[in-house]
């Protein structure tokens, strides 16, 4: 229990981008801390939503919708309810009033028939930066952001996007050397242990001279030996 294990290679870049708990045991005594790129990048995912939908719901409170409920003075209600639900990637919802009347929608600045200034500044939370939210300057605020005050949703957005291409060029580009390195390794195997035909058969044209030339040789010395026996000494018998 509570033993580390390393992993290498394909497992480790599988483990690494599907997400893991660090530090788990099965026992609940380890942190079991989310970890690996996948789970990395669903935090920042989380981390943008919420700035969204802190930012977004208290320009949308500042606006006037459509419900006039003081008594028909011409002006709608200013926004007093939230657009959105839920702060995290997984959570986030328009609220459920909102779904079911959209005149609650604040999207005037001051109350006025026509009027959709407010709509506007809804749309800027996008892009405008975090030195620039009504969360940043309220003195007493629910939330506080946490991203760099130069930044903005979607400049954040954007770098978690070039992020992950980032990170996914460079897989593939060791997907390739690895490849390349295992044809190498392939090839290096096959070149030691694969029969080359042209090699095999110059061997045996060799070794085929090699027992003509000995065959001889053979021959030579049983001749050699045939005359010195049987020929050699017969004269005077």
């Amino acid at each position: 229990m509570g033993e580390n294990y390393e992993v290498q290679g394909k497992l480790n870049a599988i483990v690494d981008g599907a997400g893991y708990l660090q530090d788990f045991n099965y026992d609940g005594t380890g942190t079991n801390v989310p970890a690996g790129e996948y789970n990395e990048m669903l935090d920042e995912l989380d981390v943008m939503v919420e700035h969204f939908v802190n930012e977004f719901n208290a320009v949308h409170k500042n606006g006037y919708s459509l419900v006039d409920s003081d008594g028909g003075d011409g002006l709608g209600d200013q926004g007093g309810i939230d657009f959105f639900v839920g702060s995290t990637a997984d959570t986030i919802d328009v609220a459920e009033a909102i779904k079911n009347d959209t005149d609650l929608i604040a999207a005037s600045s001051d109350g006025a028939s026509g009027d959709g200034e407010n709509a506007i500044s809804l749309a800027d939370v996008y892009t405008k930066r975090v030195e620039q939210y009504i969360t940043s300057n309220n003195t007493a605020p629910d939330f506080v952001p946490t991203l760099d005050e130069k930044a903005s949703i979607k400049s954040y957005f954007e770098s978690i996007i070039g992020e992950m291409g980032v990170k996914a060029e460079e897989s593939i580009r060791m997907q390739g050397n690895s490849e390349i390195l295992r044809k190498q390794v392939v090839e290096t195997r096959q070149s030691i242990s694969t029969v080359s035909l042209d090699e095999e058969m110059t061997n045996l044209i060799q070794f085929q001279h090699a027992y003509n030339a000995a065959a001889r040789n053979m021959t030579v010395v049983d001749e050699m030996l045939d005359r010195i026996i049987n020929n050699m000494g017969l004269v005077g018998r």
